[in-house]
């Protein structure tokens, strides 16, 4: 059976209508779902984690020791004109 780490993470949007933005939290690494789980728990206990739903908080699992993302590189954004792509 292949390892895995499951990452937890709270993510919100935020600000007024116009200006609103995304929030995410990187709030651990876990050996299995059932820690994960637990940690959940934890956070949603905390003050600022509790003013927002459980459905914030969401989990990714990736196998342990393999390369999973970003895997033909990337494009710094300084490089990319946004604004022909965004008034297309």
């Amino acid at each position: 059976m292949e390892e895995k780490v499951y990452i937890l993470f709270h993510e919100y949007e935020f600000g007024k209508k116009g200006d609103v933005r995304d929030e995410s939290k990187l709030l651990g690494a876990y050996s299995s779902e059932e820690k994960e789980k637990e940690a959940l728990e934890f956070y949603y206990k905390l003050p600022g984690f509790c003013d927002y739903p459980k459905e914030c908080f969401s989990y990714d699992d990736y196998p342990v020791g393999k390369c999973v993302g970003w895997l033909e590189g990337f494009v710094d954004t300084d490089d990319c004109d946004f604004e022909d792509e965004w008034n297309s």
